[in-house]
């Protein structure tokens, strides 16, 4: 309900408009003040996650995006369908990455109701619903997703060796976004980066390595490989022995020159503190050498669901 709210604010006239909007299963709002609407294809989403239907992706985009909703509308696009994702409003001011089409406040957007989560015909359905109000889809993510969508339906090939590349073969991956391979998978500040998706097992954390040690060569900055793999190592162990639920998320990015940036995302309130002592306690004394190895340039943001854990290695500012 609180969610519906939300959602109905963005309309002037929204809360008189509920009973039409949970009559008829969806309500035409205006994004712009409390969110914008990044729109892609079917046809990209569905290349992105190799899945063939929303029903069979719908399962992808709930672990990928877990800090905000989307919805799938058969309408869109002449008919071929489009995934509509939920982002701030901030990212209808000038963030455009190629295969996102957003809409801010000028065009109204056919939202479904919070309760509706299953096929409506031509109506649209929420793929993963609204938890609750102001829970949004990070524009990097969607971004990442649409430039792997381009690049597999274009049959864009890098010229890495397969043998150095990250696969699933590592671990239970659900899936990985090769980000840095196509130009439009960058950050909204336009520094490249990748993401894995991992299930939360202690054998993740050799995946993770193999993604930091590809991106780092990747980028020229081997000097660091062996910091940013401990580093990451680390990260993924607290998430796998503290966190909850089956999921995690890890990013690695070129956050400024000859600096690299690791990231864990969990559905775990709990942070992290670093400490000399103390076995039992979250993160303990594994952070110490994150601190240490990065400098102090490291913490963690809270999240409504659970928190991101980072750190950077490389070059001090």
């Amino acid at each position: 309900m609180a969610s519906g709210h939300w959602l109905l604010a963005a309309r002037a006239d929204g809360p008189r408009l509920c009973g039409q909007w949970d009559e008829e299963g969806a309500l035409w709002l205006r994004p712009g003040a409390l969110f914008a609407v990044a729109v892609v294809t079917a046809e990209v989403v569905h290349a992105a996650v190799e899945q063939d239907s929303p029903e069979e992706a719908s399962a992808g985009l709930a672990a990928l995006f877990m800090d905000g909703p989307v919805y799938f509308d058969p309408t869109m696009f002449a008919g071929r369908g489009g995934y509509a994702f939920l982002v701030p409003a901030s990212a209808g001011r000038g963030w455009a990455p190629r295969g996102v089409v957003v809409s801010g406040g000028r065009v109204e957007v056919l939202v479904p109701a919070p309760g509706v989560c299953e096929r409506q015909g031509s109506r649209p359905w929420w793929l993963v619903a609204p938890e609750g109000p102001g829970l949004l889809c990070s524009p990097d993510m969607v971004g990442a997703v649409a430039g792997a969508g381009l690049a597999r339906l274009a049959g864009v090939e890098t010229d890495e060796d397969p043998e150095e590349v990250p696969s699933a073969a590592d671990s239970d991956v659900a899936w990985s976004l090769l980000g840095s391979a196509d130009p439009a998978a960058q950050t909204t500040s336009g520094e490249p980066f990748y993401l894995v998706l991992l299930s939360r097992t202690p054998e993740s954390a050799q995946c993770a390595r193999r993604l930091v040690s590809f991106a780092v060569r990747t980028w020229g900055l081997e000097e660091f490989e062996d910091s940013a793999c401990l580093v990451v190592t680390e990260l993924v162990s607290n998430a796998v022995n503290h966190a909850r639920l089956e999921s995690l998320l890890v990013r690695v990015a070129l956050e400024g020159p000859g600096v690299v940036g690791v990231s864990v995302v969990d559905r775990s309130k709990k942070m992290p503190r670093a400490q000399e002592t103390g076995p039992d306690g979250e993160s303990g004394r594994g952070l110490v050498l994150v601190d240490s190895l990065s400098g102090g340039r490291w913490g963690a943001d809270p999240l409504n669901w659970g928190k991101r854990v980072w750190a950077l290695i490389g070059n001090a500012p």
